[in-house]
This record gives C-alpha cells, structure tokens and sequence, in this order.
C-alpha cells in the first residue's frame, strides 16, 4: 500500500505479510508393550475353564452334557415327554441353583442347551449314533466334555452364591445343587437320592463344591497358603480331577465288561 510522507520526504511503499503458521508439534509416540507369551499351564487353565476359548468350548461342553445323559437314559423316545425330561435330568442344577440366588433358569437363556437336547434326543432314538458313542475314544471324549460342565457351571454358582452369601454351607449346598439338581427333578422323585448310602456322583460333586467354596475364601477358613490359588486354577484342578475319575471308572467298568469270563470248573 501507499503511504504518504510528510512534505520533502519520498513516499514508502510497505507490505504486510501473512503471519507465519505456530510450528507444529510432534509427539513422541510411546513404544509398543512386548506381547507375553501365554504359557503352556495358562493355556490349559483357560481350556478347561473356558476363558478365552468360551465361544467353542462352552457351547461344546453344553452338547456334551446332553449326550452324556441321553446314552444314560434308554427309556427315551423322540416325543415332547422325553424332550423335558432330558432337558430337565441333564440341566437341572441349572435350573434350581439360579432359582435359589434369585436369577434365570439358565435353560431359558441359553439357547445352546434346549438345542443340544433335541439333536442328543434325535441321534439316541432315531439313529444308530448310540453304537459310535459307545467306542471307547468316543465315550473317553464324552465324559471330558461333561466333566468340563459339570465343574464349570458349580464353579460359577459358588462364585455367586459367595458373593452373595459369605459362608461356606450355603455356597457348597448351592454347588451340591448345580451339581446334582437333575436327581430332583421331577419334584415327585423328593429326595431319594440322597438316601443311604450316597452314590458316587453325589459324593464327588459335594467334595468339588467344598473345594471350590473354600479356595474361593480360604483366610476365612485359616488357609492362606491357597490365597494365590484364583478362581479359574482351582476351577482347572477340579475339573481334571473329576475327569480323570470318571474316564478311570469307565475303563475300569469297561475292561470288566469285555473280559473273557473264566472257564467253567471241570466237571
């Protein structure tokens, strides 16, 4: 622009010029975390516990459950009767533990169970999969999978009923019952499983919800040497124990029943 000068003096010519941008400023971006390498014993306590594993495992254990009881049960039909009674002997500790801490039968929220009771129905009646079942890498196979729901889903209502109720009779009778509930049901059996003397699954079931209920709160029970022990490594003991006890009583029926019988005593 033109700028005037005072008499006797040249006139200037001035430019403004556009300001200058702020330097910009850079961040240092921080370095990446080393990833940990999970090891071997973490990855089987999240195998048998479901953990990260629990969008395959879990819906696999489920149908597990339900073939475990089907090949139990050879008075099944393919008929609506057989289908609640299936539903409610392989499912019913789901069904009476939630009822007890005031929450959902888990057959009604979980979609998986009623599905994998009418395809265990379907193949146990309607086809010859019974006889696949019975081979002994098959059935081994089985009870690792019922084993694996059956600790898991009395893991989780001890957690629950301790979070609840801080005790340890009312945490184990909940698991018993999570365990166990199937025995009950329907109503009109009472409580007939429970008279003497206790069968094996009742004793095994109420020892692994003891376990798990105590590892839960072991300062209270003047314990603390199992303080490390979490909830999903106490969960993993139990659940290899109790699968390694089942797989060993069916072998060691199973080698019974294919034995070649003596001979008959001379004459």
């Amino acid at each position: 622009r033109q700028t005037m000068a005072p008499f006797g003096r040249k006139a200037t010519k001035t430019t403004t010029s556009a300001a200058a941008p702020p330097p910009e400023v850079v961040i240092p971006k921080k370095a990446a975390a080393p990833a940990v390498e999970e090891s071997p014993m973490e990855a089987m306590v999240a195998f048998l516990t479901y953990g990260k594993y629990a969008s395959v495992m879990k819906p696999l254990c489920i149908a597990g459950r339900a073939m475990h009881m089907a090949s139990a049960n050879s008075s099944l039909k393919w008929d609506a009767h057989s289908l609640v009674t299936l539903v409610t002997t392989a499912y019913g500790g789901g069904i009476l533990a939630p009822l007890i801490l005031g929450s959902r039968p888990t057959p009604i929220v979980v979609d998986a169970i009623v599905f994998s009771c009418v395809c265990a129905l379907y193949l146990f009646t309607s086809t010859s999969f019974p006889t696949l079942y019975g081979l002994a890498p098959v059935k081994v196979f089985g009870l690792g999978l019922e084993a694996m729901f059956r600790v898991n889903l009395i893991a989780t209502i001890v957690a629950n009923a301790t979070a609840a109720a801080p005790s340890l009779v009312g945490p184990v009778a909940c698991g018993c019952v999570a365990g166990i509930g199937g025995m009950f049901l329907p109503f009109t059996k009472g409580w007939d499983a429970l008279k003497p003397p206790l069968k094996p699954p009742i004793v095994r079931v109420l020892l692994t919800a003891t376990f798990l209920a105590v590892a839960a709160r072991p300062e209270a029970y003047f314990l603390p040497g199992l303080s490390p022990l979490a909830r999903p490594v106490a969960t993993a003991l139990a659940v290899a124990a109790n699968a390694v006890y089942d797989i060993l009583a069916y072998l060691g029926t199973s080698s019974l029943l294919f034995a070649t019988p003596p001979p008959p005593p001379p004459p």
